[in-house]
């Protein structure tokens, strides 16, 4: 085996090709593929999602960003296949509409015949190696953001905290030096 990338590089383009194929067909019911992973992720759920980082959540699920995300919720609620409801100030809950439900169930048609095409290639023990392989990629790529994101939060505390411990610092200094202001005036009363 080369590795030189070439093997990503092929990875790539053979991507390419599948979303090429895959994406004017889905464009006919109304979606793009990730229009299509975000009304799977959504529907996949029993109930009605809901909490703050639901799109940080359905972002990572599909291997997105939560700007991403944010712009193709507001597409899909738009075109009325998403329903979201506010529950209160800081959470809200999605949830497939009718026209959500039925756009989904034909773009599922499409996506399991571009899958047929694609899979009809490979012999049955290829086909679960490397359906096993991409799981495995996507199980590294998920950990490796989730820690990234982990250490941001802690860097985030770090930084609060030490800026919580200069603060108390100065205002430590700030006590001391008033104590010694007070200290003063006080000599210069006793004296005078």
């Amino acid at each position: 085996m080369n590795s030189d990338g070439t093997e990503f590089e092929a990875l790539l383009i053979m991507t390419n090709r599948l979303l090429r194929g895959l994406e004017p067909r889905l464009r006919k019911v109304g979606l793009s593929s990730t229009g299509y992973l975000a009304l799977q992720a959504i529907n996949r759920k029993q109930r009605p999602l809901s909490r703050p980082p639901i799109r940080s959540d359905l972002a990572r699920s599909i291997g997105t960003t939560p700007a991403s995300m944010s712009v193709l919720i507001a597409r899909l609620v738009r075109n009325g296949m998403v329903a979201e409801r506010a529950r209160n100030d800081q959470s809200f809950e999605l949830s497939l509409t009718l026209k959500g439900k039925a756009v989904l169930k034909e773009a599922s048609m499409i996506w399991k015949k571009a899958f047929q095409v694609t899979s009809s290639v490979l012999g049955d023990a290829m086909k679960d190696r490397l359906l096993k392989a991409v799981a495995k990629i996507n199980l590294v790529n998920e950990n490796d953001e989730r820690e990234a994101a982990a250490k941001r939060i802690a860097k985030t505390f770090r930084g609060e905290y030490h800026a919580v411990k200069r603060h108390k610092e100065t205002a430590k200094a700030a006590l001391e030096k008033q104590r010694e202001i007070s200290q003063a005036q006080r000599r210069a009363l006793d004296e005078s």
